[in-house]
């Protein structure tokens, strides 16, 4: 490679780093678009992994899930999916990204055995959420403001709606362990080696699960949903001691705003619902008799405002100062009296000797 090619090379290096500078690929039908200054999906997939806290027991399973063709394919169209849609939109290429997500969601649900569906896809949306979010601020290290609390609801509400059909619970991202993304990112020059890991086929996935019991797996699944550390977690040390952890509190004033939504008991993910008709497949689901039912959706969170924790700290911060001010203040009124007392004694002495001197 020339100066003129080195010098080239740099320059548009450094372009990739600006989401705004950046040429998207163009879609490729057979093969998948790469990611962003040469990023690779299972590296990625692996940070988050680690960041989820899983048990040593289920780990190994949600690895080879997680890392799966299929699972990697949905990551990576995922991934320019939303890149069109908030920076270049282009609606015809995201119709074709659209249809591959959906063959290799349809796949992924295939490959993932029946006994833990309902525990893999219940942590499945989150942990795509985050890999995505990772691989944007990963590839475009100099746009990290677009990345901000908007651009995460957006990017966890689709990734929901798309897969459950449901939206989250608001600021779902919150729960991230975004510290330690920001301590070990794949682009650092401390990088694990462990990092490069092969993309894995269901063989394993299958044989792993037979040691591991549906209990386990639905445990991990409810940590994630509940923002919860399992005690027996293979980073058990940096979790926080329950003195330093901290209470979320509510606003001061009117609450988050509710509405009710349509749900269909025995639906189907959209995303396979959309194969379905997209491959002309007799859909069972829509055929049947389905119980329709009304559930409470949060569709607007309150205004930021001090918390009833923070009032709570205030008033406390006041009380200590008003007990000290007042306790500084007794203490300069005792200390008057007690001059004025030593004063008045010592005229009284006085005048005692002047009587003296008279008599």
């Amino acid at each position: 490679m020339g100066k003129g090619e080195v010098a080239r090379y740099v320059v548009d290096e450094s372009k990739g780093r600006n989401i705004e500078s950046y040429n998207y690929p163009g879609f490729t039908v057979k093969q998948l678009l790469e990611l962003p200054r040469h990023l690779e999906a299972p590296e990625l997939w692996d940070l988050v992994i680690k960041a989820q806290r899983f048990k040593k027991d289920v780990l190994k399973v949600w690895r080879s899930l997680f890392l799966s063709e299929s699972s990697v394919a949905v990551f990576q169209d995922s991934f320019w999916w939303w890149f069109l849609q908030k920076f270049k939109p282009n609606q015809e290429d995201q119709d074709h990204l659209f249809d591959r997500i959906a063959d290799n969601f349809v796949a992924l649900f295939l490959l993932v055995p029946r006994d833990t569906k309902d525990a893999f896809f219940q942590i499945y949306p989150d942990c795509l959420s985050q890999v995505i979010y990772v691989a944007f601020c990963e590839a475009f290290p100099e746009s990290i403001k677009y990345f901000d609390d908007e651009f995460k609801d957006g990017l966890v509400d689709l990734i929901f709606q798309w897969i459950s059909g449901l939206k989250p619970k608001k600021c779902t991202w919150r729960k991230w362990n975004l510290s330690s993304f920001k301590t070990t990112m794949v682009n650092d020059a401390n990088k694990d080696a462990t990092a490069n890991v092969q993309v894995s086929g269901s063989a394993s996935s299958v044989a792993a699960l037979e040691n591991i019991s549906y209990e386990d797996l639905l445990e991990d699944g409810k940590y994630m949903a509940d923002g919860e550390m399992s005690e027996d977690s293979e980073h058990i040390n940096d979790i926080p001691k329950e003195s330093e952890t901290v209470t979320e509190s509510c606003y001061i004033g009117p609450g988050p705003e509710c509405k009710r939504v349509l749900f269909r008991l025995g639906g189907q993910s959209p995303l396979v619902s959309y194969y379905l008709k997209m491959h002309e497949i007799a859909n069972a689901a829509s055929c049947s008799l389905t119980c329709r039912i009304n559930r409470t959706e949060v569709y607007k969170l309150p205004p930021v405002a001090p918390t009833y924790q923070d009032v709570i700290k205030e008033t406390r911060r006041l009380r200590e100062e008003f007990q000290k001010d007042y306790t500084e203040l007794q203490q300069k009124y005792e200390k008057g009296i007690e001059a004025i007392m030593k004063e008045r004694k010592e005229i009284d002495q006085k005048f005692r000797r002047f009587v003296f001197t008279l008599l």
